[in-house]
């Protein structure tokens, strides 16, 4: 019977605290974004890695007013900075998830590249903006493969839940038992 008793507690505590924990990983969203000397381009996604199509993110850059852009059916956006402030990108759920997403003014700044004055051949004009692009789109991709590994949950983050469970439910069976036994018993 005791054996039972405890079983149940156990069962019934790891239903409490998992239910609720998967529930919050499977609405948790992440936003990523990077600038790449024209326009910011980023996506909005799911804690899964799927993209969510149709929500609008809210582009704080210290203006009057917040833009606001809505994500295609690949849950990407784009938009040209108005100005060249930190910019904050804001995505709310209804059920009160929000990712946030910071763009650093010093990332909007036109980057350029000087040309050597000693070279015998003159750089074409467009150049400075063509090296730009090209190491924002690549440097754009690191980042957000390290964003999404970072939100995602893993499975030892998930075994050590379950761990963390298993240890406070034995403590707690083990302080019951020993109230049960008395004084005479220890």
């Amino acid at each position: 019977m005791e054996t039972r008793t405890s079983l149940l507690f156990v069962a019934t505590l790891f239903a409490v605290l998992i239910i609720p924990a998967s529930d919050a990983f499977a609405h948790k969203i992440g936003i990523f974004a990077a600038y790449d000397g024209e326009e910011v381009a980023g996506e909005v996604y799911s804690s899964g890695g799927g993209r969510l199509a149709g929500w609008i993110v809210r582009v704080e850059d210290g203006s009057a007013e917040a833009l606001e852009v809505k994500t295609d059916d690949e849950g990407k956006f784009r938009f040209k900075p108005r100005t060249t402030n930190d910019h904050l990108l804001v995505v709310d759920t209804s059920d009160g998830h929000r990712a946030e997403f910071r763009i650093p003014a010093a990332e909007l700044s036109d980057a350029t590249v000087e040309a050597d004055a000693a070279s015998a051949e003159p750089a074409p004009p467009d150049l400075d903006r063509r090296i730009a692009r090209a190491v924002a789109r690549e440097v754009a991709a690191l980042r957000r493969d390290l964003d999404r590994q970072n939100r995602q949950a893993r499975l030892r983050d998930i075994i050590g839940a379950i761990g963390y469970i298993f240890g406070v439910a034995g403590i707690l069976m083990m302080i019951k038992a020993r109230s049960r036994s008395g004084p005479h018993d220890r």
